[in-house]
């Protein structure tokens, strides 16, 4: 196991200050678990980190990928990072580890059990984060992590970071009042952090018609406003690099390549094949400022990729496109038009 894993991320000073998002992570403290679910490039890690850093309590740290995904190494790896925080924490519980998940769809995880009934006895409140929660899917994790929330002590918070929603129910969770959940609606830049971000963090000295008409093609996308700031910081004509920024950019298209579409399934790949830019899924055709899909065959994986297809309307099967990412998209599953 490395180390980092278990060590928020560095946050640099120049930081956007976020005082909503900062307050819905303190209102985690009031409840069991905390989601934050958001695609690629919302800036998730960063906010936590932020948050870890002046949240007052003690924080564990776990910055999961695939190697994870089995329940020895995911709980071996939890335990772990309680441990860094909270020494002489988890001696009981590694034997109890190497045995494995409880092979009974009733009883208890014993594992499990232990884990709770330690950290029941810490003196102080404790928030464990699990970050990028959706490299985990195999179901005995799914199923012991539930049974934790399900008996979690009250000073204990869980805060787990993911692009896709939980695999395991939550709507007790959420009915009894003990689950906060922070989407891709609160991780979005507003208008006025936008504009903080490119005067004070990035250095440009954009106009706010210039900082509005880049918030309007990423829709506050935080990855998109930085990739839009690099692109400017390397322009001759700041004016027309806005005018012409889109999903072409090198360096969107590059990140658009790497943390989306080569992830995708071939069933998600095909689905925005036909026709990207012109044939009408629903309402509005590809080519208008949003492109809109509503049909029943929209594959689950959509969610998954958010930042791309975000919801409109209230129906969950109709979802949009920002105006690059279908410029992305077109070039990317019809390189020739076809």
């Amino acid at each position: 196991m490395f180390k980092r894993n278990y060590t928020s991320p560095h946050v640099r000073n120049a930081l956007v200050p976020r005082p909503r998002l900062t307050h819905k992570l303190d209102e985690g403290l009031r409840a069991k678990l905390t989601l934050i679910s958001a695609p690629a490039g919302y800036g998730k890690t960063t906010a936590l980190s932020e948050w870890a850093r002046q949240c007052g309590i003690l924080v564990a740290w776990l910055s999961l990928d695939i190697q994870d995904d089995e329940w020895f190494s995911f709980w071996s790896s939890v335990t772990a990072a309680i441990q860094k925080r909270v020494p002489g924490y988890a001696r009981k519980i590694w034997p109890l580890l190497e045995k494995g998940p409880s092979a009974s769809s009733v009883s208890s995880e014993p594992a499990i059990s232990a884990m709770l009934n330690e950290l029941n006895l810490l003196p102080e409140a404790l928030a464990i984060v699990l970050d990028d929660y959706h490299a985990i899917e195999h179901p005995a994790i799914q199923k012991s992590l539930g049974y934790m929330l399900e008996h979690l002590p009250p000073h204990i918070h869980l805060y787990i970071a993911s692009r896709n929603d939980l695999a395991f129910p939550t709507a007790r969770l959420m009915t009894k009042g003990e689950m906060q959940r922070i989407s891709v609606r609160d991780m979005r830049f507003r208008p006025e952090e936008g504009l903080v971000f490119f005067r004070n963090t990035a250095g440009l000295s954009l106009s706010r018609e210039q900082v509005a008409e880049l918030y309007d093609q990423t829709e506050g996308w935080v990855s998109g406003l930085q990739l839009a700031a690099l692109t400017l910081k390397s322009s001759d004509n700041i004016a027309e690099s806005i005018r012409q920024f889109n999903g072409h950019q090198h360096h969107i298209s590059d990140y658009l390549l790497e943390e989306v579409f080569s992830r995708l399934s071939e069933e998600m790949r095909a689905f925005f094949a036909p026709d990207v830019y012109s044939k009408p899924y629903g309402s509005l055709p590809m080519s208008s400022r949003y492109g809109t899909i509503e049909q029943p065959g929209v594959p689950g994986e959509v969610r998954a990729v958010e930042f791309v297809c975000v919801p409109a309307g209230r129906s969950k099967k109709m979802v949009s496109l920002s105006p690059f990412t279908v410029q992305f998209f077109a070039a990317a599953v019809c390189p020739n038009g076809s």
